[in-house]
């Protein structure tokens, strides 16, 4: 079979108000898992309404007019350092008809994308698969960092009665019934011990700020923009306002999240959690903890955590611990003090990692100025 030349394809950028058909039945045929409302939702969600704004579709096309083969997405992300506002692209929704899928297709479409964002926004940057980060380094984009995934135990019984029976030596097999059943009667005040003796240490550790207390709250809740006032300045993170929140996770044809406040026995806002519940397993969509309060004179906050992410996670826990849930996953990127955080609150780093591809001004940024999170990818 001859490869496709790529001479013979072009690319331009799709009319969505008439080309949305041609663009998800691409998607169909290429990214997996995805039927035509999830398409349909992609499509209005990441490119039409996207309050960011210059959100927009490539078309890989046959130069002789003929059905557009492939797509590479440009998302466009509203990004804050301090007090400045920068533009950001994420590369997205990169798909090639099979019989085209070679590097020379591959690489034009990704490039003429790449370049036009770099055209247009101080920071390009993906998460590719396996396959198309071969593409993305072609084409220039260096391998700046990884997301790193955490998990925090919630319960200890569900754990023992998951693990194969075969795992455990023959004694300790035969105790593991009678042990589970035990743990389920004291499982929540076993773990709630835990944190309480978390949070002592993230206090010793000078990392756990105010005790908090996690309450469900509605996209529009005022103490979603009170937060992002308070926001670190020494970060580079995706805007968080009430509007842009209620877009990335509470518009219509999203997944079901929801959002937790945490605030302080005044009722003052220190934190914010968004999360879904996938069979009592917690997953968390983004998280972001206030900086200083600029009220206090630094002079009296000169020990005191940059954030408040340690007390926010435990508050969280406790949140969730009494909803029923079992464990809570978290994705980050970026801050190291904001790990350091989450390890002292006692989640556990898992092998699991997304690597993050970076061009542009920005990309040079060191990667303990960052802050991105699962709010920070393309897909729900």
């Amino acid at each position: 079979m001859t490869p496709p030349d790529p001479q013979r394809l072009i690319v331009r950028w799709a009319e969505l108000s008439v080309e949305a058909e041609d663009v998800r039945a691409i998607w169909l045929r290429n990214l997996r898992g995805y039927d035509p409302k999830r398409a349909a939702d992609k499509l209005r969600l990441g490119y039409l309404s996207n309050p960011a704004e210059g959100a927009r579709v490539a078309l890989l096309c046959p130069k002789d007019g003929g059905a557009p083969v492939g797509t590479m997405g440009q998302h466009a992300r509203s990004m804050v350092l301090g007090a400045t506002r920068v533009s950001a692209i994420g590369l997205a929704d990169f798909s090639v008809d099979a019989e085209h899928r070679t590097l020379g297709p591959a690489v034009l479409l990704a490039r003429t994308t790449m370049r036009d964002a770099m055209g247009r926004a101080s920071l390009v940057y993906g998460q590719p698969n396996a396959r198309a980060a071969a593409v993305m380094r072609f084409i220039g984009l260096n391998l700046v960092a990884h997301w790193q995934r955490y998990a925090k135990p919630l319960r200890l019984h569900p754990w023992l009665r998951r693990r194969p029976a075969n795992r455990w030596p023959g004694p300790v097999r035969r105790l593991i019934g009678p042990l589970a059943a035990a743990v389920a009667m004291f499982d929540r005040p076993l773990m709630a011990a835990v944190d309480t003796l978390l949070m002592w240490r993230c206090r010793n550790a000078g990392v756990a700020g105010p005790r908090l207390r996690c309450e469900a709250a509605r996209w529009d809740d005022p103490a979603i923009d009170a937060l992002w006032a308070r926001r670190r300045a020494d970060l580079l993170l995706g805007e968080r306002s009430s509007a842009m929140l209620a877009w990335r996770f509470g518009a219509e044809g999203r997944l079901a999240w929801n959002l937790a406040i945490g605030r302080d026995r005044t009722g003052a806002p220190h934190g914010l959690v968004v999360w879904r519940d996938r069979a009592s397993h917690i997953e968390v969509g983004d998280f972001m903890a206030a900086g200083l309060d600029p009220q206090v004179p630094a002079s009296r906050q000169a020990n005191a955590p940059r954030d408040a992410t340690a007390a926010l996670v435990l508050a969280f826990a406790r949140m969730m611990r009494r909803c029923g849930a079992t464990s809570l996953s978290f994705e980050h990127c970026g801050s190291p003090d904001i790990a350091r955080s989450l390890a002292l609150a006692g989640c556990h780093l898992r092998p699991q990692r997304m690597p993050l591809y970076a061009i542009g001004p920005l990309a040079d940024r060191p990667i303990e100025g960052w802050h991105l999170t699962s709010f920070d990818v393309d897909e729900d």
